[in-house]
């Protein structure tokens, strides 16, 4: 090492850590009045022609700002280590702005970062151990850069002229207790250690910190659990915060509550505005027997009178229903949907129409009854069989194994409803196209039984229904099956 005195023109600062500005003009106005102190040597290595600043970058600052063109300095070789040489200065001597958690949290991340040195060679450097630096790089990963700017704003030594010290003294062993919780959590936990001038540490901190944490367990479990995607999860969330739970054992059984009553919604309405008001992107699924446009009128004469009724919008104008209902659904569907909808030979060239309007047409299943329904006994082949359209938007895989086109499924033996579906074939649609919390949508239900297919599967289902007496028809065949399942 020689000394020597050194243009200032001469001398490349290289950043290693935030200049404090209050410690800045504090040695401009030492200097205006005593002049520059020559025992305080800036520490410089040589590179070439030009020295590199390893130590004395504050009152490099000071004396570039006040326009003083030499100063003297301690030179280390090109052999010496920049890092090795800045630490060792700031570590051996009274500095004006010694390194505090966050120049070391900086050095370390540069380090290991850009520099690519392994943990030890860090140590080496910084004259540490592993478990040291180690710990100091948990804190780099684990917290935002928001909050360390947060905290930093309060850090002893870090303000401005006017208040050159922060109220607060951010320890490595401070932040140990809080790197495990998220990064809201931690602002919490920031916020409240400035607000009460430090005091929030020891006993009291691991408290807080284990309560904060249990609140991450109770929305993670919230967001995995949960399944009626028209409930405010952050009020949920806001209620967890605000200690309405006090235990997980007591939000397992909230969410159960409001998991069995939002299972299965079915809804006594004309389906065009009940579904206005569900949430975009929240149904996989369409499972449903629209209106024929035929004017179906069961005459089977096995059949009591109650129900051969013609069903409700069973005409021309089943077309424009099932047209507008696809429409509004479009936006309420996933970007993967798949649709199931039911229809006859005969109105199978409009159906095909609407639907390609909205989706792809990828099949049509054939449900086979087993045997024919009533007809023309004579001058007609039975009808055996109903059509299912199945369509869809973007790439939902069908569940292995991978089923024929050709469905055989009794139809409903006892009927409550003129075209009444077997919950089986229901229950297979949705299993094959649907995981168990993907919401499944039918806007004609009928006397629903897609709805109580959906309690088979475990999927959420939203059913609708315009004609209360068969809507009643649904809730008590819901209610019995739930009911049923339970004993």
């Amino acid at each position: 090492m020689e000394y020597k005195i050194i243009k200032v023109s001469d001398l490349v600062y290289r950043p290693i850590r935030d200049i404090r500005q209050y410690v800045v003009e504090k040695l401009k106005t030492n200097i205006k009045k005593d002049g520059y102190n020559p025992a305080r040597l800036i520490s410089v290595i040589k590179e070439d022609d030009k020295y590199i600043i390893a130590d004395g970058s504050h009152r490099y600052n000071a004396i570039k700002s006040l326009g003083i063109t030499e100063v003297p300095c301690a030179i280390y070789d090109d052999t010496a280590d920049f890092y090795t040489v800045s630490v060792s200065c700031n570590q051996a001597e009274d500095v004006y702005a010694p390194i505090d958690l966050f120049d070391w949290l900086e050095i370390i991340k540069y380090l290991r970062d850009d520099k690519k040195l392994t943990q030890e060679q860090v140590a080496t450097i910084i004259k540490w151990s592993a478990k040291q630096v180690s710990d100091y790089e948990r804190i780099i990963k684990s917290t935002s850069p928001t909050n360390i700017e947060l905290a930093k704003l309060h850090q002893v030594g870090r303000g401005e002229l006017n208040s050159p010290n922060g109220e607060l003294n951010f320890t490595e062993g401070w932040f140990r207790e809080i790197v495990g919780l998220n990064e809201v959590n931690q602002k919490i936990i920031i916020d409240e250690y400035i607000k009460n001038e430090g005091k929030l540490k020891g006993v009291s901190l691991k408290e807080k910190v284990k309560k904060l944490k249990m609140y991450e367990e109770m929305i993670d479990y919230i967001g995995e659990n949960i399944i009626d995607t028209t409930i405010s999860k952050k009020t949920i969330f806001d209620d967890i915060y605000n200690d309405v739970y006090l235990t997980m054992e007591q939000l397992k059984k909230y969410v159960a509550g409001i998991n069995e009553k939002a299972q299965t919604r079915l809804i006594n309405a004309d389906c065009l505005t009940v579904i206005n008001k569900i949430p975009d992107k929240t149904i996989s699924l369409l499972v449903t027997d629209p209106p024929y446009g035929i004017d179906y009128v069961s005459n089977r004469r096995v059949l009591e009178s109650k129900v051969t009724v013609p069903i409700k919008n069973d005409d021309k104008k089943a077309f424009e229903l099932l047209d507008k209902t696809l429409e509004l659904l479009k936006s309420k569907f996933v970007d993967n949907p798949h649709l199931y909808v039911f229809c006859s030979w005969k109105n199978y060239p409009e159906f095909k129409e609407i639907i390609s309007k909205y989706h792809e047409i990828k099949n049509v299943i054939v449900w086979d009854k087993g045997n024919h329904g009533a007809g023309d006994l004579s001058g007609n082949y039975g009808e055996r069989y109903e059509l299912i359209i199945f369509a869809g938007s973007g790439q939902r895989n069908i569940k292995y194994p991978r089923p024929d086109n050709i469905q055989l499924y009794p139809k409903v033996s006892k009927l409550e409803h003129p075209t009444q579906k077997p919950v089986e074939l229901l229950k297979f649609l949705i299993e094959k196209s649907s995981s168990n919390k993907e919401v499944i949508i039918d806007p004609f239900m009928g006397v629903g039984s897609t709805a109580v297919a959906c309690i088979y599967t475990g999927n959420p289902c939203i059913g609708i229904e315009i004609d209360e007496k068969y809507f009643k028809i649904a809730n008590r065949r819901v209610t019995e099956e739930r009911d049923r399942l339970k004993k």
